[in-house]
């Protein structure tokens, strides 16, 4: 009986617990332009969004395939003691290619060009942001960018560049209301 009554306790505690966690969403932006011409001064451009619900210390996943591509965005969030958050994040975007390849047991497969960015990101809720791993610090108002290119690319004497970031940013879900 007593067992029964231990093992009730600790179900609801562990309950109450889950329950009580805060939810946060985790914003995932492909911003800036394809190839364009360098005279043209490229402005950036949102590409793609992806959104995910997150609690803290609990792996989150979203995967989203259409149009030829498929993009997965992965982590977990971790709460600080003052107030501030971790995240250790998997991002991947894939494009169909058009082409085909052998796999290792002789299956012809799709082709993808992938791209994708695998780091750790301290944020602060509706606050300043920071990369903590794999590249130069950067602050920004409520988001960080996490990976990315920037190409210049010339042919037959016409400069042109394209680029591409991604940018994450930690709101409190569901939104408040102004």
């Amino acid at each position: 009986m007593l067992r029964i009554l231990l093992l009730t306790v600790a179900l609801q505690a562990c309950c109450a617990s889950l329950t009580s966690a805060e939810d946060y969403l985790l914003r995932l932006d492909e911003v800036g332009y394809p190839k364009t011409l360098v005279a043209d001064m490229p402005r950036d451009l949102l590409l793609h969004r992806l959104e995910v619900v997150a609690r803290p210390d609990a792996p989150f996943r979203v995967k989203v395939e259409g149009g030829g591509q498929v993009r997965t965005f992965e982590g977990t969030l971790r709460a600080k003691d003052d107030g501030a958050f971790v995240v250790d994040l998997f991002y991947r975007r894939a494009i169909d290619s058009g082409g085909f390849s052998v796999n290792a047991s002789g299956e012809k497969v799709r082709s993808f060009l992938e791209t994708s960015t695998r780091t750790t990101v301290g944020l602060s809720l509706n606050g300043a942001a920071r990369r903590l791993a794999g590249g130069v610090t950067s602050y920004l108002d409520e988001q960080a960018v996490v990976g990315g290119k920037v190409a210049d690319l010339s042919e037959d004497r016409v400069r042109s560049r394209e680029k591409l970031e991604f940018v994450i940013t930690l709101l409190r879900y569901p939104p408040e209301e102004d």
